[in-house]
């Protein structure tokens, strides 16, 4: 199996992400939460505002800029990894936007979510406190263990190339 393959395999078997965000005194919050992957790639997080990442994420996307950034990490269950040092991973930066409830991306996300994670969707995305936010990944690395390092772009699993310099 190719690379290419075992990158996609890898996303598809993820249910969680984690994912680090900046405060406004550039504090780093990292925290982990589930998330829907659409077929073009982007993610969709549904999170509540008691917790400090989307605070952060609200704070990222009131500002009126061309790009907000994220950093993400898929992991290997520690209990399928059979050598930490080559922890089955991929690392990532995606753009993030704040969706708004009654856009149609939105209800495409709660969809997604739903699908993979049941009623629980419905009832949370009720509450007032919850937020979705869309992730679009575009450049990062994936590591399938010792000498399989490859760098990506446009995307996960994207042109996959050697992470050697």
């Amino acid at each position: 199996m190719k690379a290419q393959s075992f990158c996609e395999e890898f996303v598809a078997g993820r249910k969680a992400l984690v994912l680090s965000t900046l405060d406004e005194n550039g504090k780093v919050e990292t925290s982990t939460m589930p998330f829907a992957i659409r077929e073009d790639g982007r993610l969709y997080i549904l999170v509540s505002e008691l917790a400090l990442h989307t605070r952060n994420l609200l704070y990222l996307c009131s500002f009126e800029r061309a790009e907000t950034v994220v950093s993400g990490l898929l992991l290997e269950d520690e209990v399928q990894s059979e050598q930490p040092f080559a922890r089955q991973r991929i690392s990532f930066q995606a753009r993030v936007a704040h969706l708004q409830s009654e856009s149609s991306e939105a209800q495409e996300a709660l969809e997604l979510l739903k699908s993979r994670f049941g009623e629980i969707v419905e009832l949370l995305s009720g509450l007032g406190d919850f937020h979705l936010f869309s992730l679009q990944p575009f450049e990062g690395g994936y590591v399938k263990g010792f000498g399989q390092a490859y760098r990506f772009e446009g995307g996960f699993c994207n042109h996959l190339r050697p992470a050697r310099n």
